[in-house]
């Protein structure tokens, strides 16, 4: 299987390195301490991403047949669950991060339970998205901010808003120095308390989806309200309200002007606005091709599409709540997971500026492939030219690799690892007994 997959990644190139972003959120956490939800979503993850904790123990523990340890809600210590495990003296345990919130008290986040000598070295979130460059939106003398600067935002895009605080918080440390939520009253439909924690320039980041609730309760906007204790004892003040669009970022491999892709569940990205960048689906299939069509938006479970851009390039797509419909597309997609192609079961993937016929192969996360059975039998071609604008990628200098030592069975198909049998190899017929 290992060989597989390195087979595959090394054939169809390009790979979507920014889809496993991996992004630190604690680092050197003991028993008892807390994972905040809030922090994994400002990494950047969404439901389907990985958690992955990182272990060590240095006191010789035998830990064989109890494992390292697991999480708990954080009002409870008893463990729900336990499979933090491994052998030798560092490893992982990782999970989606549906699993953490799904254990977790809503926002508060899970407690971590170690036991005897388990340290957990970092927690790391393989993150789908990032954020660009902020873009600070604007609010009246009231801190009323208007519905319309939200217009056009995605459930995951980040609104972050900066207040500074003075005077002397003795005895107030605990206590909200100011609110978010409706303009009928930031209490009734409210979106957060502002921390008092320190004094200076403090932020408080919430997602687009966390500010709906108060925009249908008062469509008018939202309040944006900062207070004061004891006559000016301890005063906030509002700073700024900024919006951090969410992205996922594409990279094309070295010498990869065509890639293939397929996002995550739920991920609808929109590439009109991403310079250098182009989207197609596969419109049509013949016996010795097929015909791509550009389309400005990636949308739809288990899909897969074809990205054309510069090699080495990275690209950040903006993430949208409905991106423009895709018209008819032959491409089916891994999304966050691999895909198996059983020894019967034949796919064209894209390989080296052709889609190339394969059997028995590993696809893998976030690729595209097509499926055999839409290339008119029963005289299928082996490779399929990629046609953009009535011309064959092969015209427009797309690179095509050596064929030195690809295996094919005696039907033409290529085979990523072949088992006993009879095969044909640089145009010989090879054994392997």
């Amino acid at each position: 299987m290992k060989k597989t997959l390195l087979i595959l990644f090394a054939l169809v190139g390009g790979v979507v390195a920014s889809s496993a972003t991996e992004v630190i959120v604690a680092t050197d956490v003991n028993d008892g301490a807390s994972l905040k939800i809030a922090a994994i979503k400002d990494a950047g993850g969404i439901d389907t991403d990985i958690v992955t904790f990182y272990f060590k123990d240095d006191s010789g523990t035998d830990h064989t047949g109890w494992g390292m340890g697991g999480f708990a809600k954080s009002s409870e210590w008893s463990t729900l669950d336990e499979s933090f495990t491994g052998d030798g003296t560092s490893w992982t345990s990782s999970y989606t991060v549906a699993r953490i919130k799904e254990v977790a008290d809503t926002e508060v986040g899970i407690r971590i339970r170690l036991y005897n000598g388990a340290v957990i070295t970092k927690i790391v979130v393989n993150a789908t998205l990032t954020f660009a460059e902020p873009r600070t939106i604007t609010y009246d003398g009231g801190g009323l901010i208007a519905a319309s600067e939200f217009d056009g935002l995605a459930d995951t895009d980040q609104i972050r808003f900066t207040y500074t605080v003075t005077g002397d918080l003795t005895g107030y440390e605990n206590w909200g120095i100011g609110s978010i939520g409706s303009t009928d009253d930031p209490h009734s439909v409210k979106i957060a308390d502002l921390p008092a924690s320190a004094l200076g320039d403090l932020t408080y980041t919430c997602y687009y989806a966390d500010i709906k609730p108060a925009l249908v309760a008062t469509p008018d906007g939202i309040l944006f309200k900062t207070w004061n204790f004891n006559s000016g004892q301890a005063t906030a003040t509002r700073k700024k309200v900024e919006i951090l669009k969410s992205c996922v970022p594409v990279t094309f491999g070295d010498g990869k002007t065509l890639i293939s892709y397929s996002p995550s569940s739920g991920i609808q990205l929109d590439v009109t606005d991403v310079d250098g960048l182009k989207a197609y689906v596969v419109s049509s299939v013949t016996k010795t091709s097929v015909e791509l069509a550009e389309t400005k938006g990636i949308r739809g479970s288990n899909l897969g599409f074809i990205l054309e851009g510069t090699a080495g390039a990275t690209y950040n797509i903006p993430v949208v709540d409905d991106a423009l419909a895709t018209g008819g597309n032959y491409l089916s997609g891994t999304g966050e997971s691999t895909k198996t192609v059983g020894d019967n079961e034949d796919v064209y993937i894209l390989s080296n500026g052709k889609f190339c016929l394969f059997t028995g192969a590993t696809i893998p996360a976030h690729k595209a492939y097509l499926p055999a059975s839409y290339v008119p039998a029963p005289d299928g071609a082996r490779d399929l030219e990629i046609v953009i604008d009535g011309l064959s990628t092969g015209i427009k200098n797309i690179k095509v690799g050596s064929e030195d030592n690809i295996y094919y069975d005696l039907s033409g198909r290529r085979v990523l690892y072949p088992t006993k049998g009879l095969y044909i190899v640089n145009g010989k017929k090879v054994v392997i007994k």
